[in-house]
């Protein structure tokens, strides 16, 4: 929706948000996604925009109508979606021999965690994930598992929010600073050893997350400073 209308300025529904907030933790993985689908030109226009843009307030008041008329007139959804209402199943063309099958909500969940192929019933065909989506758009072409994500991303979160007192904004930026020169560092020396984000204290987690927000500058800053360390 945003590649093609470029309002840039609507602010997404909260599961929506949820999920930019997931994919934004793999920068290299979301902007490869975003090539995928959209092209290189419009990858790094939406790499520009920031789920921190949108006024979040809203997410605690009330809704915003423009964001709203937008999504439900460009997705025939509602902006706030039930999911405990949500459709049960999905309908899926066998790759093969295009036979329309109902695929229930947990057999989407064990193809997308990768535990088994789907069979049509038609050709007895095995179809894997990647193969179903070739002609399948209902299945999000992302490579990233959100089913496994969200659980680890929440509890990130959960940690970070509960010592967020203890972070002091400015001193996050400095140490964050600090860390993303060390990785530079790393690489200039030639070692392959870098450290872990969660091996490092609130303010460095803090400053990452925070930063894995802005895909478009993160990306630049890290192209940057990688460019620097192998030149």
């Amino acid at each position: 929706m945003l590649s093609e209308t470029k309002q840039l300025h609507l602010i997404p529904p909260v599961d929506v948000a949820l999920m930019f907030h997931i994919h934004a933790q793999f920068p290299d993985v979301f902007y490869q996604d975003l090539v995928a689908l959209f092209g290189d030109k419009d990858a790094r226009d939406l790499l520009d925009f920031s789920i921190l843009d949108a006024d979040v307030g809203y997410y605690q008041r009330d809704i915003d109508p423009e964001s709203e008329a937008a999504w439900e007139s460009y997705t025939g959804e509602p902006y706030l979606y039930h999911h405990a209402t949500a459709a049960t199943a999905y309908m899926l063309s066998c790759p093969a021999c295009s036979t329309i099958q109902s695929v229930g909500q947990d057999d989407i969940v064990q193809l997308k965690t990768q535990v088994c192929d789907l069979k049509c019933p038609t050709c007895d065909r095995q179809s894997t994930l990647e193969q179903l989506r070739v002609n399948n758009r209902g299945i999000a072409p992302f490579h990233v598992n959100f089913i496994h994500q969200a659980p680890a991303w929440r509890a990130r979160m959960s940690k970070l929010l509960n010592e967020a007192s203890k972070v002091v904004p400015d001193a996050a930026s400095a140490k964050y600073e600090q860390y993303a020169r060390l990785t530079v560092d790393v690489v200039q020396n030639g070692t392959s050893t870098l450290y872990s984000i969660v091996d490092l204290d609130q303010h460095i987690y803090a400053g990452h997350a925070a930063h894995l927000l802005f895909p478009g500058p993160y990306r630049r800053m890290s192209s940057m400073r990688l460019l620097v360390a192998m030149n």
